[in-house]
């Protein structure tokens, strides 16, 4: 990633490239909220409860993208400099869309995504099982 956005700003700054950027940026700085938040530690625990709500703003980051790259596809005549990064950009957002919906599917709709500590609705915790609202 680090390669493509350096020699993407170095060849091809501006035009469809940008508008993922700008999407891009604004989801990082949502999601290390959320990380940051999580890193404090328990106490902080009662105001992650949007989780969910970041892997949608995620996902509907990577439809964003995929769909206002994919004009390209449709462009008679594209004035794009480097029409390669249209295909790169394209292939990350879709990649990641699929990934991303993997993950929803796993953990919000089969629910197989929880810890190890959380079964059945039960929190284990020193061998003892205890209710996890509890």
């Amino acid at each position: 990633m680090p390669w493509t956005w350096w020699f993407g700003v170095k060849f091809a700054a501006g035009g469809l490239g940008t508008f993922h950027a700008l999407v891009n940026c604004v989801v990082h700085v949502i999601m290390y909220t959320y990380y940051g938040l999580s890193a404090l530690g328990p106490a902080y625990q009662k105001y992650l409860w949007w989780k969910k709500y970041m892997t949608s703003i995620q996902l509907t980051q990577f439809v964003m993208v995929t769909l206002h790259i994919g004009q390209f596809f449709f462009m008679k005549n594209c004035q794009y400099q480097f029409p390669v990064f249209l295909y790169v950009i394209w292939w990350y957002g879709f990649i990641f869309l699929i990934l991303f919906l993997n993950f929803w599917f796993h953990a919000y709709i089969k629910g197989q995504r929880l810890p190890k500590a959380y079964q059945n609705g039960k929190a284990h915790q020193n061998g003892h099982v205890k209710d996890k609202h509890h």
